[in-house]
C-alpha cells in the first residue's frame, strides 16, 4: 500500500467519523432542547393554573360578597322584647306619616296601632283590631309587617301547613280549639311588600275565606 492509498483510507475514515459525530451532536442537541422544554412545562402549567384561579376569584368573589351583603340587608329579625306598640288616631297616620301603603280591610278598625322596633329605626308596621258580629262574634287582630322584617311573635305563621286560594293570594291557615267555647284561627298571606298576619277568636269555628271576605267585604 502506497502513501496515496493510505491517505485516501484515512480521509474516508475521518469523514465517516465526522459524520457520526455530527449525527450524535444533533441527537444530543435535540435531547437537550426537549429537556429544556420539559423543564419549563411545569412552570407554564403552574402559571396557567394561577391565571385561571385569579380569573375565577375575580368573578366569583365579588358576586359572593354582593350576595352576602344583599342577604344581610334583606331581612331584619325583631324579637318580641324589641317591639314597641303605639296607639294611633287613624289609618291616615299609618299611610301618610309612616308610608305603610298596604292592603287595608274595608271594615272599620276599632283599634289602630303602629309597630316599631328598638333594633331597627327604619321599621314601621301596623296592628289593627276589629270586632265583627255576624253569625258569631269575631275578635280579630291584623298585623301588617314589611317583608324586610320578621317578627318573632309571627314567625310560626310561615310554617302553617293548610292552604287555600283567596282572591289573588295563597293563604296559609291554622285552626285550633283553645277552650270549649273558643276557636282560634290564624291566617297568613303576602304581597310584594308586606306580610299579613290575621288572628281571630270566636265561639264557633269559621272558615278562613269567610273571615277574609267579612274583613275585606268581598
Amino acid at each position: 500500500m502506497d502513501n496515496k492509498e493510505l491517505y485516501e483510507i484515512l480521509q474516508d475514515y475521518a469523514v465517516s467519523t465526522r459524520n457520526d459525530k455530527e449525527i450524535v451532536f444533533k441527537k444530543l442537541n435535540r435531547s437537550q432542547k426537549r429537556v429544556k422544554q420539559n423543564r419549563h412545562k411545569p412552570q407554564y402549567i403552574f402559571a396557567g393554573l394561577m391565571c385561571t384561579i385569579v380569573l375565577v376569584l375575580s368573578i366569583a368573589l365579588p358576586i359572593a360578597l354582593v350576595d352576602t351583603t344583599q342577604n344581610n340587608n334583606q331581612t331584619t329579625y325583631c324579637s318580641t322584647d324589641d317591639l314597641i306598640f303605639n296607639s294611633e288616631e287613624s289609618l291616615d297616620i299609618l299611610i301618610n306619616d309612616y308610608k305603610i301603603n298596604a292592603k287595608y280591610p274595608s271594615y272599620e278598625a276599632v283599634m289602630i296601632s303602629s309597630i316599631s322596633a328598638q333594633n331597627s329605626s327604619a321599621f314601621k308596621g301596623a296592628l289593627l283590631g276589629y270586632l265583627i258580629f255576624d253569625d258569631t262574634m269575631l275578635d280579630i287582630d291584623l298585623a301588617i309587617v314589611p317583608k324586610t322584617h320578621i317578627l318573632q311573635i309571627y314567625e310560626d305563621y310561615f310554617i302553617m301547613q293548610n292552604t287555600i286560594a283567596w282572591d289573588e293570594y295563597e293563604v296559609k291557615f291554622s285552626v285550633e280549639k283553645t277552650t270549649d267555647f273558643e276557636y282560634k284561627l290564624q291566617i297568613y298571606f303576602t304581597d310584594d311588600k308586606y306580610d299579613y298576619f290575621v288572628t281571630s277568636k270566636s265561639d264557633t269555628e269559621i272558615e278562613p275565606h269567610i273571615l277574609l271576605n267579612l274583613l275585606y267585604e268581598n
